[in-house]
């Protein structure tokens, strides 16, 4: 008896693991019999795959942060690269997060294992001659915007246009209002995303920078308010929770003076399928998450 296709999906991030778990849904919705194994968050795991290595770990970005956390990295491409030997995978589809999948790929090609690349990475914007190790390793590309389809023609990589994940989400259950009531803030009142990303180190650097200016917007604007919306990575929604309650004792007051900020942390449970606050201060990686809610954002 022929046994079940065994597929490995790696993605790096908040981003990734949402794309990913939509993609095992409707993999398995075609082929309940499938084997899904391989990286991500808890999205995947609810969609349906077997995690061999918990995405949270390796979600690092700048060259200290990779070089302090190297050992971890390793010993998750390690695990992965077992695994894909392991149980003899038919197909592995990394998504995005390219510093890290281009070399499992390479690791894949040279095992025999078939590379379908979803999500391109930039190359079109930056390090493009990262296109030329793709050519070599990347049997198709699948990418979400229309002017990628003609970059990789060019360079002559197998493409196919598959449109953005996100477009295909349902419109928002839950109005402005309801969002704001779920996270105890004043529905009447202008409300400000702070976005700062889902990294452990993007939160780190990024959310401290983002409450000092949610402060000074307070004392100017005395009617604003404030939420984080809490990536669903583990490691990210705990930092998270713990820098914002370390720097705002007065989480959640019910009304602001000017010394006071009001702020509420939102968990994804809350945040999607909501429609957006008035303004979003979105970190590069958070503006798709941004514009999928049709959210202004702040530059």
């Amino acid at each position: 008896m022929a046994r079940s296709p065994r597929i490995m999906i790696t993605a790096g991030e908040a981003s990734g693991d949402r794309i990913g778990a939509g993609l095992a849904r409707a993999l398995l919705a075609r082929r309940p019999d499938l084997e899904l194994f391989g990286m991500g968050g808890e999205k995947m795991e609810a969609a349906g795959v077997r995690l061999v290595q918990d995405a949270s770990e390796v979600a690092v970005v700048g060259i200290f942060e990779v070089l302090s956390h190297l050992p971890a990295i390793r010993r998750a491409k390690r695990r992965l690269e077992k695994e894909l030997r392991g149980v003899g995978a038919d197909l592995f589809v990394p998504i995005d997060f390219p510093d890290f999948n281009l070399r499992l790929a390479g690791a894949a090609t040279r095992a025999g294992v078939p590379v379908v690349y979803f999500v391109s990475p930039q190359v079109w914007a930056w390090r493009p001659g990262r296109v030329k190790g793709i050519r070599r390793l990347v049997r198709r590309m699948l990418v979400l915007f229309p002017f990628e389809t003609r970059f990789y023609e060019e360079a002559g990589v197998p493409v196919a246009f598959v449109g953005h994940p996100l477009a295909e989400e349902r419109a928002a259950a839950r109005s402005r209002e309801e969002l704001c009531r779920h996270a105890g803030l004043d529905p009447g009142r202008t409300t400000v995303a702070l976005m700062p990303g889902s990294r452990r180190i993007e939160v780190e650097r990024l959310l401290g920078v983002l409450l000092q200016a949610a402060r000074n917007l307070s004392r100017e604007r005395p009617d604003l308010q404030f939420l984080v919306p809490v990536a669903p990575l583990r490691v990210a929604e705990r930092r998270a929770l713990v820098l914002v309650r370390k720097r705002t004792p007065r989480l959640g007051v019910a009304h602001a003076s000017r010394d006071e900020l009001v702020l509420a942390l939102v968990t994804p449970r809350g945040w999607h399928g909501s429609r957006p606050p008035g303004l979003a201060t979105p970190s590069p990686g958070s503006r798709a998450e941004s514009s999928r809610a049709r959210c202004p954002a702040s530059r």
